[in-house]
C-alpha cells in the first residue's frame, strides 16, 4: 500500500480525532507493502507532539450492529491510526486488525520492525480486553512478552482474543501473520482492570 495512498483508512490516519494531524515525511520513496521500503530524503524519523486527546469508551456490545460499531470504534483511536493499525473485526473476546501501512520504516530485509509489530499488539490488546470488561471499566497493560518466530513481512494479520478473566485482570494473547500467512510473531499480556477515570494526565 502506497504511504501516499487515497485508499480506505488513509484519510484516518491522516486526520486525527480532535483536529490535529498526523506526522509524516517530508518525501518519500516507495511503499510499505512488501516490494518497497519507506524511506525519508532526509533519514530522520518523523516527529508529532504528543497531544492530549480525549478517547471515548467503546459503544455497548451485543449483536452484529453493536459490534460493527466497535469497529468503527476502534478505527477512530489516535494510536490505531497512528501505528497503522486497521481493525476489521471484533467480538466478545476476540479482535482482528490488518497493518498494511505505517509512518514507521520497514527493516533492511523488508519486514515490519518488531517494536512496530509489539506495538501494534499491544493497540490490540488493549480493544480485545475491553470486550471482557463491563463499561466504566479501562484495561491498562501491565505485561507484555514476545515470541518473534519468523520476519514479519506485511500486510499484517493480528489476531487477538482473551484467555482468561479474573476480577482484577485480563489475560490477553496475539498472534501476528506475515503476508504469505504464516505465523510471525506471537504475544501474551495481562492487563489490569482500573476505573476509566483513575489517571489522568498532570496539569
Amino acid at each position: 500500500m502506497p504511504v501516499n495512498e487515497t485508499e480506505t483508512g488513509a484519510e484516518r490516519r491522516r486526520s486525527l480525532p480532535g483536529g490535529r494531524r498526523n506526522c509524516e515525511p517530508k518525501a518519500v520513496a516507495g511503499g510499505i507493502g512488501r516490494s518497497a521500503l519507506l524511506t525519508t530524503v532526509s533519514g530522520a524519523v518523523p516527529s508529532c507532539p504528543m497531544g492530549r486527546i480525549t478517547v471515548s469508551p467503546p459503544p455497548p456490545g451485543g449483536g452484529l450492529p453493536g459490534w460493527a460499531q466497535w469497529v468503527e470504534w476502534a478505527n477512530r483511536l489516535p494510536n490505531f491510526a497512528e501505528t497503522g493499525l486497521e481493525c476489521v473485526e471484533v467480538g466478545p473476546g476476540s479482535v482482528v486488525a490488518t497493518l498494511d501501512g505505517s509512518r514507521f520504516s520497514l527493516n533492511p530485509n523488508g519486514a515490519v520492525n518488531g517494536g512496530v509489530v509489539l506495538a501494534a499488539a499491544d493497540q490490540c490488546m488493549g480493544v480485545v480486553a475491553l470486550t471482557a470488561l463491563p463499561a466504566g471499566e479501562l484495561a491498562v497493560t501491565a505485561t507484555v512478552t514476545a515470541e518473534f518466530l519468523r520476519p514479519a513481512f506485511p500486510p499484517l494479520m493480528l489476531q487477538g482474543r482473551v484467555t482468561q478473566r479474573g476480577r482484577n485482570l485480563v489475560f490477553v494473547a496475539v498472534e501476528v501473520h506475515g503476508a504469505d500467512g504464516r505465523l510471525s510473531v506471537r504475544c501474551g499480556g495481562t492487563m489490569a482492570v482500573q476505573p476509566a477515570g483513575r489517571h489522568r494526565p498532570p496539569a
